[in-house]
């Protein structure tokens, strides 16, 4: 009777966990933190019902990589159109490949955090100086954010695009 019970209760978390993913992200909300352009809105759409903008642009794939994802995707139970699979597809091998570079001005912490690998508290202060001080427009700026070690970042300055859009 209790190894019964046991056995019932243990899904209690993922049956929470896919109620709240059930929900779905707002894919206005999540788009603000992706990568412009074409292909944007699509996956914030498609991807944003189970994932913030954070889960995926903190990795950086090759398409072939990004197809293995997308099917992986649908194998869980996505829902998918056909039409939307190669846009998705395109949208993100460009955006978020192995050589795409940071969008400093757009990149949710995550991102930020792994790409540059800060602490999360770093990454943290990254986007809470962005969002009081508004768009970074030089290197000299990021520099800027208090407790950085920029001679850290400094390593990584190629990779960093100080984009507005």
């Amino acid at each position: 009777m209790m190894e019964s019970l046991m056995t019932r209760w243990r899904w209690a978390p993922l049956a929470l966990a896919s109620t709240l993913l059930a929900a779905g992200f707002k894919a206005e909300e999540q788009a603000k933190f992706l990568a412009a352009g074409e292909g944007q809105m699509l996956v914030a759409k498609r991807c944003a019902n189970c994932h913030t903008a954070g889960t995926f642009t903190k990795v950086r794939k090759s398409e072939q990589a990004w197809e293995d994802v997308m099917a992986d995707m649908a194998n869980r139970g996505a829902e998918i159109p056909e039409d939307d699979y190669d846009p998705i597809v395109a949208y993100l091998a460009k955006n978020y490949g192995p050589s795409a570079k940071l969008h400093v001005n757009r990149a949710p912490v995550e991102e930020i955090g792994k790409l540059l690998a800060l602490s999360k508290e770093q990454a943290k202060a990254v986007v809470a100086y962005r969002d009081a001080n508004g768009a970074f427009r030089t290197f000299e700026d990021f520099a800027k954010v208090p407790g950085l070690d920029v001679s850290k970042i400094e390593a990584k300055r190629d990779l960093l695009a100080f984009t507005t859009q």
